[in-house]
């Protein structure tokens, strides 16, 4: 089974990923992070002199789609998070579950404020973010098999039903 999780930026979508990978323990599970997928900076658009990891094609997403066709073989459960997961029309035919995580604007905002991996993200790059989510991801509601999950609250039972059916 491949399960696709995605969200914006710090709406819950590794913590998701890491849970269930605990509760499917007894099978052999894999996450991938959508993140270890990105083109070398160099191959990267910018704006406003800032690496733009906001856009699809930031992502290589054919060697994401190697891999799982490759881990197909072996793993028993394929868990992808990412921002961009549910925005690529040939890497979600591999998948068997969709999870959309929504959180609103003023809990990204709060979020990713704190979030410093990174460093201090200049304010407008932290708009940009939540903008470039919403213009490349708006079609996520339209998909008709996707579970849409509140990244405020406590949805594990809802997620375990949804991927049991």
């Amino acid at each position: 089974m491949v399960i696709g999780i995605g969200g914006v930026s710090r709406a819950g979508k590794t913590s998701l990923a890491l849970h269930m990978q605990k509760w499917y323990n007894s099978k052999s599970v894999l996450l991938l992070h959508q993140d270890d997928y990105v083109f070398p900076v160099e191959q990267i658009p910018t704006i406003n002199g800032h690496i733009d990891w906001e856009r699809p094609d930031a992502y290589d997403y054919q060697g994401l789609i190697e891999v799982i066709n490759e881990a197909k073989k072996t793993y028993d459960i394929i868990v992808i998070e990412g921002l961009m997961v549910l925005c690529h029309e040939e890497l979600m035919q591999l998948m068997d579950k969709l999870i959309y995580i929504k959180i609103s604007k003023a809990v990204f905002l709060t979020r990713k404020t704190l979030d410093k991996r990174w460093g201090n993200e200049p304010e407008w790059y932290i708009e940009h973010i939540w903008n470039s989510h919403i213009l490349y991801c708006k079609n996520t509601n339209d998909i008709d098999h996707v579970l849409v999950i509140d990244g405020e609250g406590n949805n594990a039972e809802r997620v375990k039903n949804y991927i049991n059916e």
